[in-house]
Order: C-alpha cells, then sequence, then structure tokens
C-alpha cells in the first residue's frame, strides 16, 4: 500500500468514528456509501459500521478502538481493491466539511416570493414559504443514477373537494 493509501486509510476511519459519534440524521447515508465499498460484503459492512456506532454512541471511550478497527478493514480494502481509494476519498471529503447529507429541493413554475437553491443555509434565509402548487419532492435525495421523488397534485378549483 503507497503512502497516499495508508494517509487516506488513516483520516478516513478517524472521520468515520467521529460522525458515528455526532451525525444522527446523517450517518445513514454515510453507513451506507462507506458499505457499498466492500462490494457484495456491503451488508455485512453496514452491520459491523451500525455495531461500531452503537458502541461508541453508548461509550465514547471506545472511539480509539473503532478508529483501529476500521483503519484495518480499510486498509485491506484499499489493498484488495486500489480503484476503492477514489470513492473513499470522496466519502472523506464529505466527512471533512460535515457534508454528510447533501440535500437539494428545486421548484419551477408559479413561484412567486423569494426562491432560494442553496447547499447550505445557516441561521434561516428570511420568508419561508411552503409551495402548495404541484410539484415533485425531492428532499433527502441522493442523484447517482436514477431520481426518484413524491409528486404531489394539489387539485383547485370545483373539482379540489372531491375525492378520485
Amino acid at each position: 500500500m503507497v503512502d497516499d493509501s495508508a494517509e487516506l486509510v488513516e483520516q478516513t476511519a478517524t472521520a468515520l468514528v467521529q460522525a458515528m459519534a455526532t451525525h444522527d440524521g446523517g450517518w445513514a447515508p454515510v453507513r451506507e456509501e462507506l458499505s457499498a465499498l466492500f462490494a457484495k460484503a456491503a451488508h455485512v459492512a453496514a452491520a459491523e459500521l451500525e455495531r461500531s456506532r452503537t458502541e461508541v454512541v453508548q461509550d465514547p471511550a471506545l472511539a480509539g478502538e473503532a478508529i483501529g478497527e476500521w483503519k484495518a478493514k480499510l486498509r485491506r480494502l484499499v489493498r484488495a481493491n486500489p480503484e476503492t481509494a477514489a470513492p473513499m476519498r470522496e466519502i472523506l471529503g464529505r466527512l471533512s466539511t460535515g457534508d454528510v447529507q447533501p440535500r437539494v429541493s428545486n421548484t419551477t413554475g408559479n413561484v412567486t416570493g423569494v426562491s432560494v437553491q442553496a447547499h447550505t443555509i445557516h441561521g434561516g434565509a428570511g420568508n419561508t414559504t411552503t409551495y402548495g402548487g404541484d410539484h415533485v419532492e425531492q428532499s433527502h435525495i441522493r442523484a447517482g443514477r436514477d431520481v426518484i421523488g413524491v409528486q404531489n397534485n394539489h387539485r383547485h378549483g370545483r373539482d379540489s373537494g372531491r375525492e378520485r
């Protein structure tokens, strides 16, 4: 394993265990994305990540032990499959910046008032309005390939009270 990979594994294991302890809502995407690197053993990796997280959350003193455990697993993974280094770097980048759950919400047509498209907004965005027209809800998605959303159809006019 080259020095660059050793550093990548060290940093990823450390950032991973920090994410276990601190990211409640963002943990699931981290677990899924990292376990996917283990290919056919992804379900096993996901279960082991969850076990590690439970231990670290219950006893933060176990963080060092968890880092060592994941450092060894990630080292073996990169050694056996060097192509996993690139996606691991991407995961590390998101973990390092706190961007563990990217969210995008797009609204098109008939927007009045303020419309904001942003990665992260801290401290509010002022006028917060819920769009009540027809739209496809796409918050909480991570689009790698197909995009799945929830279509919301709001009936207006004479038919709005009728059940169909």
